[in-house]
């Protein structure tokens, strides 16, 4: 129903559309009543009605009488079919049917004050019949071209092709903008060519030329003026026809952390690049300030300033590693380590990058992708012993000495270690970890009564950590506890003892049977490994032997004479044959054999030299027995004296006597003197009935 003049009888209409529903439908009653308050009660009232073909008028028909409705108003149903509308000139399916009220029937025509249709300014009023339904002809933007990024807003305008009421409801517009399409909700709108919403871009949405993917609506109507329904969606002009909205809501992203350098140990003043890979590439600004990543290195955390990459997907921290910075596997202090600093991270469309890292140690972290351990300390030597059993060493032998550091470490070279014997210890084994052997081969002339290293400095050569740190090679100070000298008693002796003299314990005149100690004295404390060691006396005309009597590990050796019979010195002092005249197997404690040239016989230190001893193992014999009695005849009681001539002077001891053989008797002829001399005499005494004495 439509009204065309208020119950007052004032028009609020004139032109206009009026729906008396679809075309089909156009037999139905189309529904208008016309109100007029001064319509008397009882009386009809007709209506003419001028049809028009759209774009001229063809004449008039009239049309059903309405009757009388309340009292001061009244209903008139016009009922215009199919047929009398084509039977009009001109007229065309495709064309809005139009009518004119001219008059009612009473009346004969609009006069002026008419209270059918007031205020028609001298003519009739034209009423026009829509039966097209509104449509959406366009979605167009009011935003200017380019590229909207996160939290950016776009215009959205739906174009209807006709004036429309948008009521009860939202016109929901869906956009195409990737994974997640984006609804753009615009509310109700009267008498309008369009609706108009704002689509504000979100994070994930992209499209290279933003167009719409549906329309639709969600409760209410949509309707033009004649009351007609949108119920078609069919957009007839997209957005990207008209606009070119290139839509960038993916945020760059942090897609791994990883290094171009080398897993292993850095120092020091080595620089290590630390890439940033993001999901798309992005653009650095550091006119505010410069990004920075913040690494763990111990105590002191490395902050890393941003160096280069911008325009690309991977951006470049380079790290100069500084002591005390350490760690065993280098990764950044947490998922936040990145900061901006002042600086910016854009992609190309000016969205802020996320900065978020990737927890340390977990995959996509520096720490999962590299093995790089950061070692600014410098190794340091703990420690300088050897396995070698304590003791004294000689020439030729071999003792291992072991160097321990505060860290493993690699040797290049051949490092060196001077020894306080005047040795040199060469580096054998040990690189990669923290021991290291060195082997000394005690060379002659080289000795030392506690091995050890010369000084704190002896230690040369090139030893450096994984990290390629100098070792500080200072030792530690010779002779404490962590020392060679200090940790081991050995000793170095590479000199063969020597014979410092040659003596005896006795002196004097020895005899057969005699036995005479001989002292071969050492400059050192000398041992005898093996059999018996002697030395040649010279004894006249058989040489006399003296044998080791068994001592051992003393500066002096004692060899034992004894002397028999025959030997003699010829009166004078006992000696050895010659200097070489000690043998056997003679060494001191390193094993070093003893040098057995003795002094020269007679000369200083020889045995004598130093003592006076005779050997006189020539026994005494009788030479001669005489008498100094003269010859004669001598009665009983006269006294002959028989003399003993020895070949030396002897010495009586006790009462020697002669058996004396007398004709008539024996009887003994006892000693009376000479002694000490070589002619000893016996005192005879002739006894009755001796007549003849011999011996």
């Amino acid at each position: 129903m439509k009204t065309l003049i208020d119950a007052d009888g004032v028009a609020n209409t004139k032109d206009g559309y009026y729906n008396i529903s679809a075309r089909e439908y156009l037999g139905n009653t189309g529904g208008f009543r016309i109100y007029c308050s001064s319509f008397v009660p009882g009386i009809f009232h007709d209506l003419q009605i001028s049809l028009n073909d759209g774009s001229s008028w063809a004449g008039f028909a009239e049309y059903g009488a309405g009757g009388l409705s309340g009292t001061t108003q009244a209903a008139f149903n016009i009922e215009i079919t199919h047929a009398d509308l084509a039977a009009q000139p001109g007229y065309s399916d495709t064309e809005d049917p139009r009518f004119r009220i001219i008059h009612d029937y009473q009346n004969n025509g609009p006069t002026v004050g008419d209270t059918v249709v007031p205020a028609l300014d001298g003519g009739a009023q034209d009423f026009q019949i829509d039966l097209v339904r509104p449509n959406i002809s366009s979605v167009t933007s009011s935003t200017g071209n380019g590229t909207y990024i996160v939290g950016n807003n776009i215009n959205v305008s739906v174009n209807f092709s006709e004036v429309t009421t948008v009521s009860g409801g939202n016109l929901l517009v869906e956009l195409e903008t990737g994974i997640t399409d984006r609804t753009v909700t615009i509310a109700g709108a009267t008498y309008s060519n369009s609706a108009s919403g704002t689509y504000q871009v979100q994070s994930g949405d992209e499209s290279s030329d933003l167009s719409v993917k549906s329309i639709s609506k969600s409760g209410g109507t949509i309707r033009d003026a004649a009351d007609n329904d949108l119920d078609s969606y069919t957009i007839g002009s997209n957005l990207d026809v008209s606009s070119n909205l290139v839509v960038d809501g993916i945020i760059p992203t942090i897609t791994n952390v990883t290094s171009p350098i080398e897993d292993g140990s850095y120092k020091a003043g080595d620089l290590i690049p630390i890439t940033i890979e993001f999901s798309e590439a992005v653009t650095v600004n550091t006119g505010g300030g410069i990004p920075r990543l913040t690494l763990e290195t111990g105590t002191s955390d490395a902050v890393v300033d941003y160096s280069g990459g911008t325009g690309t997907s991977i951006l470049t921290f380079d790290y100069t590693i500084a002591a005390p910075e350490n760690k065993d596997v280098l990764d950044y202090i947490s998922p936040s380590a990145l900061v901006l600093n002042g600086g910016t991270i854009k992609d190309a469309a000016g969205n802020n990058a996320v900065l978020a890292l990737f927890s340390p140690g977990s995959p996509g972290s520096l720490g999962d992708n590299k093995n790089i351990t950061i070692d600014t300390v410098v190794p340091t030597v703990v420690s300088v012993t050897s396995s070698k059993t304590d003791g004294v060493y000689k020439q030729g032998e071999n003792i291992l000495i072991t160097i321990t550091f505060s860290e493993a470490v690699d040797v290049t070279g051949a490092p060196t270690l001077a020894l306080n014997s005047g040795g040199v210890a060469n580096y054998t084994s040990g690189t990669g970890n923290s021991v290291l052997t060195f082997s000394y081969s005690v060379g002659a002339g080289e000795n030392s009564s506690d091995l050890d290293y010369a000084a704190t400095s002896s230690l040369v050569g090139t030893i450096k950590d994984a990290a390629l740190n100098a070792a500080n090679l200072t030792l530690p100070a010779t002779g404490s506890g962590n020392s060679l000298g200090g940790s081991t008693i050995l000793a170095i002796d590479t000199t063969p003892p020597e014979v410092s003299g040659v003596s005896s314990t006795t002196d004097g005149t020895k005899k057969i049977g005699d036995i005479i100690p001989i002292t071969v004295t050492f400059d050192e404390t000398v041992y005898v490994p093996s059999g018996t060691p002697q030395i040649t006396l010279e004894t006249g005309t058989t040489d006399a032997t003296a044998f080791h009597d068994g001592n051992d590990a003393s500066m002096i050796l004692t060899l034992n004479y004894t002397v028999l019979e025959g030997h003699t010195t010829g009166g004078g002092d006992l000696d050895y044959t010659t200097n070489s005249a000690l043998a056997g197997v003679i060494q001191d404690e390193a094993g070093n054999s003893a040098n057995l040239t003795l002094p020269n016989p007679g000369g200083i230190g020889s045995l004598a030299n130093n003592k006076n001893i005779i050997i006189d193992g020539i026994r005494p014999t009788v030479s001669a027995v005489t008498s100094s009695t003269l010859d004669g005849h001598y009665n009983a009681a006269d006294e002959i004296l028989i003399l003993a001539t020895f070949t030396e002077v002897v010495t009586v001891s006790g009462a020697p006597q002669i058996n004396a053989d007398v004709v008539g008797g024996g009887y003994p002829v006892n000693y009376t003197s000479g002694s000490p001399g070589t002619t000893l005499t016996f005192n005879y005494t002739v006894q009755s009935g001796d007549s003849q004495i011999a011996y």
